[in-house]
C-alpha cells in the first residue's frame, strides 16, 4: 500500500462516526467483508447493523473490510493538472494552457490526448517554451513519452511510462549501464520459445534490418518477410539474467521496428491485433509482469524506454512476446528488436531548466 493510500484510509477512519475499537487480545476476530468500495459499504445500513451486533459481544472483535479503493479518471486527471500548475509556477498560466488546449482536444480523448493538446496550446501561445515543465508534470503521473493508451467501449489498454523526450533530458545516456546487447556478438544467453502447433515462426537473428550495426532479433520469416503461415504463431524472446542494483532507479531501453496487423477490435477479446508485449520475468520463477505494449506500427526504428525501478534488487529477464492470436491477416513483415540496454540512474529524469520569459503577465 502506498503512503498516499495509507494516509487516505487513516483520514477516513479518523472521521468515522460509530466506529468500535477493541483490543484484539483473547477475542474471536471476524473480518466482515463488503464486496464493494468503502463509500458504498459505509452507506449500507444492513452492513452497519451486522457490524454493531457482532461487536456487542465482549469476546468478539469485528472489523470491516472493503475492496481496495480505485482512483476515478477525474481524480487522476485533476492530480496531473495540479502537478502541471506546480511545474509552471503560476496558476493563471496553467489555466490559460488548459483552456486553450480544449481547441486541440479530439472527441472522446484519452489523458494522453489531453497532454498532447496542452503541448500544442503551449506551442501556439508561447512557442513551446514551457514544454519541459509540461513533460515533467505529466511524466510524474505516468503519462510520459512512451506511455500508450487505447480506450474502447469494453476495455481500456493503458501503459504508464515516466520518461521524457530526449530533448528534455529523456535520453538517459549518462546513466551507468547495467546490461547492454547490440546483438552483434554471442547471443547464446538469449532464450527463444515459439508455438509448437504453428509453422515454427520464432524470434531469430537477422541481418535484414538493424537499428545500429548489422544484426537484430526478428519475428517473421526470412525471404518472404512476413509471418503469414495459415497458422496462429507466437514467440517469446528473453534476455539473459540481469541483476538490477538495489536502491537506484533502472530503465529498460530498446529499439524496435514493427509492421503487423494494426488496431483494436473492441467487440472480441483479446481486443488488440498481433500485439507486441514487453514483460519482466523474475529469474528462476514463473512470475511475469507486463511492463509495455506495442500495438501500433512504426515507420522507422523507434526507441522505447520503460521504468524498471519496481524490480530493484532482483535478478530479472526482460522478455518480448508477439502473438498473432489467429491465422488471418498475417501478411505483414513482423517485429524487430535491437540495442537492448538497462541503465541505472540515481535520477530517472534530469529536470529541465525553467523558462520564465512569458510568465510575468500570469502572476
Amino acid at each position: 500500500m502506498s503512503d498516499k493510500t495509507f494516509s487516505l484510509y487513516r483520514t477516513r477512519l479518523a472521521g468515522e462516526k460509530g466506529a468500535i475499537r477493541k483490543d484484539w487480545g483473547g477475542r474471536i476476530s471476524i473480518a466482515l467483508v463488503y464486496p464493494n468500495y468503502y463509500r458504498i459499504g459505509m452507506s449500507n445500513l444492513g452492513f452497519q447493523v451486522v457490524y454493531e451486533l457482532l461487536n456487542r459481544w465482549d469476546y468478539v472483535v469485528a472489523e470491516r473490510v472493503f475492496l481496495p479503493e480505485e482512483h476515478n479518471d477525474g481524480e487522476i486527471w485533476a492530480a496531473a493538472l495540479w502537478a502541471l500548475r506546480d511545474a509552471l509556477g503560476y496558476a493563471r498560466l496553467a489555466e490559460s494552457l488548459v483552456v486553450e488546449a480544449l481547441r486541440y482536444t479530439p472527441p472522446s480523448p484519452t489523458m494522453l490526448d489531453g497532454r498532447d493538446a496542452i503541448l500544442v496550446a503551449d506551442t501556439v501561445k508561447f512557442q513551446g517554451i514551457h514544454h519541459g515543465q509540461i513533460w515533467r508534470a505529466f511524466a510524474q503521473r505516468g503519462m510520459g513519452c512512451s506511455a500508450e493508451a487505447e480506450v474502447g467501449p469494453k476495455a481500456a489498454l493503458v501503459f504508464q511510462a515516466f520518461d521524457w523526450p530526449p530533448a528534455f533530458g529523456g535520453s538517459f545516456s549518462t546513466g551507468t549501464v547495467v546490461f547492454a546487447d547490440d546483438m552483434e556478438g554471442d547471443l547464446s544467453g538469449w532464450t527463444v520459445a515459439y508455438h509448437s502447433s504453428g509453422a515454427g515462426v520464432a524470434f531469430h537473428p537477422t541481418s535484414h534490418r538493424s537499428a545500429s550495426l548489422a544484426t537484430s532479433w526478428y519475428f517473421g520469416r526470412e525471404q518472404s518477410w512476413d509471418y503469414d503461415t495459415n497458422f496462429r504463431e507466437w514467440s517469446t524472446l528473453e534476455s539473459p539474467p540481469i541483476a538490477l542494483p538495489s536502491g537506484a532507479g533502472c530503465l529498460l531501453e530498446f529499439k524496435h521496428w514493427r509492421s503487423a496487423e494494426d488496431g483494436v477490435d473492441w467487440n472480441n477479446a483479446p481486443f488488440y491485433f498481433d500485439p507486441g508485449i514487453v514483460y519482466v520475468r523474475v529469474a528462476g520463477t514463473d512470475e511475469f509482469h507486463q511492463i509495455g505494449f506495442a500495438f501500433h506500427n512504426t515507420s522507422a526504428w523507434e526507441t522505447r524506454r520503460i521504468d524498471l525501478s519496481a524490480f530493484a534488487g532482483q535478478t530479472v529477464r526482460v522478455g518480448f512476446y508477439l502473438d498473432t492470436w489467429d491465422s488471418r491477416a498475417n501478411d505483414y513483415e513482423g517485429w524487430y528488436i535491437d540495442d537492448v540496454r538497462v541503465i541505472q540512474s540515481s535520477t530517472v529524469n534530469t529536470a529541465p531548466t525553467a523558462t520564465r520569459n512569458s510568465w510575468n503577465s500570469y502572476r
